[in-house]
């Protein structure tokens, strides 16, 4: 329940309804000087309850600052526009965006997280490709995550990666001691494929162990290797 008053805006003498509620009784108002207060906006004219509607486009008129609005808007619009650039975005953002645009096409969200450094669990990575989509800059498509062009332009410069045999040694460097020798000896029999036996073997671990077979998963999830067979993207090819 409420009480209608008109209130008169002392910039132009228009008038403007407001609605003032009552208290639980029903019959004492609620203090009106609060609920008439206005703000002043940049251009100094008043806006809200008990103002005439300076600036919103309403029925009483429109602001005398029409210019002051629009650079306003524009201004506002502007940093939209900004919004998504390396300026504005997070480390994980900017990882994200940098590992799809090495990579030029789609890729699975864990393999994305890892080659970024991240955990495909983390909430960190999982916030991070929420801001990422809903800024257009990355889409989810049946093969995995996408750079966009617009996520291209908000990324602007980056490390491509190595090619060649300089590929090969850039992630045998980059991934651990087991996976390393790993990645070697298979990059030294490509095309050819050693068994799991003779991996083991050759790099020193044992066929059993914790270290080894994680270190295989790592590497298959990477997309360096296929089963125990280096593939034709750690070898740049």
């Amino acid at each position: 329940m409420g009480i209608r008053l008109t209130v008169r805006c002392d910039k132009c003498g228009h008038h403007a309804s407001l609605m003032l509620s009552v208290d639980a009784v029903g019959t004492t108002p609620v203090d009106v000087a609060p609920a008439a207060k206005v703000k002043l906006c940049g251009c100094g004219h008043e806006h809200g309850p008990g103002a005439c509607g300076h600036g919103k486009g309403t029925s009483f008129g429109g602001c005398p600052c029409t210019e002051w609005h629009s650079r306003r808007r524009g201004l506002t619009q502007a940093r939209k526009e900004v919004k998504g650039s390396t300026s504005d975005m997070g480390a994980c953002e900017r990882a994200i965006l940098t590992v799809l645009a090495q990579r030029g096409e789609a890729t699975p969200r864990t393999m994305l997280a890892l080659r970024a450094g991240y955990s495909r669990t983390s909430g960190g990575f999982a916030g991070a490709l929420a801001t990422l989509r809903a800024n257009a800059l990355t889409e989810a498509t049946s093969r995995g995550e996408q750079i966009t062009d617009a996520g291209k332009k908000a990324l602007g410069s980056y490390d491509p990666l190595p090619t060649g045999s300089a590929l090969t040694d850039f992630w045998i460097g980059r991934v651990g001691t087991c996976a390393g020798a790993i990645l070697q000896n298979a990059a030294l029999v490509y095309p050819g494929e050693l068994s799991r036996e003779e991996l083991a073997k050759r790099t020193g671990y044992s066929l059993t162990s914790g270290g080894f077979a994680g270190a295989l998963a790592e590497l298959r999830t990477l997309g360096l290797l296929e089963g125990t067979k280096a593939t034709a993207e750690l070898m740049g090819r």
